[in-house]
């Protein structure tokens, strides 16, 4: 849940901070988020790639946002699309290792597009139960609220999968789909 709440607050800063570009390059296909392996997993962008890699299977650079806790995090120079939605692609890489890939969506018909997405994630990897939640910060004078939506897969790797709406004092901020590897526990 700790990872969660992190993928929530950056994505709060990198829709504050960064802009979709103009030129929608790479179509998100719904159906080609698990692998063969049942991980999930965006594409073929494989688990531990180098940062290399992942530009050269997505044929677009990637710009660094920064790093945080050790983490990298790099943003697609290229808008990615769903649907005529165009979203911000991101990942992470731990030790220079992909490990986490979001893209966020931030539509003007938000409940129609939130729905469909919904709709074609339950469609082709199964309902699951919504998480809702509302949080408030009286420091910040903010109050958020989020529906997710969680897949798991625990094969050779624990993987999942979230689908998240958030919105801040009541105004929609954006989408959220993301797909990363659960750390294993160390003992």
């Amino acid at each position: 849940m700790k990872r969660f709440f992190r993928m929530v607050v950056y994505g709060i800063i990198l829709s504050l901070l960064t802009g979709c570009s103009g030129n929608s390059k790479y179509e998100v296909d719904m159906e080609r988020l698990k692998n063969t392996s049942g991980e999930y997993q965006f594409h073929d962008l494989a688990w531990d790639s180098d940062i290399s890699r992942v530009e050269n299977l997505l044929g677009c650079g990637l710009q660094s946002v920064g790093t945080v806790e050790g983490r990298e995090e790099f943003r697609a120079e290229e808008a990615f699309e769903w649907a005529d939605v165009e979203g911000e692609f991101t990942c992470e890489f731990a030790q220079g290792k992909l490990d986490t890939v979001s893209i966020l969506f931030k539509p003007e018909e938000e409940e129609e597009v939130w729905k469909s997405i919904c709709d074609e994630l339950f469609a082709v990897y199964g309902a699951v139960e919504a998480d809702v939640r509302t949080s408030t910060s009286e420091e910040l004078q903010i109050t958020t609220d989020s529906e997710t939506y969680l897949w798991e897969a625990a094969n050779e790797r624990h993987t999942a999968m979230t689908i998240s709406k958030l919105s801040v004092n009541g105004e929609f901020k954006y989408i959220s789909l993301s797909l990363y590897v659960i750390p294993e526990e160390k003992e």
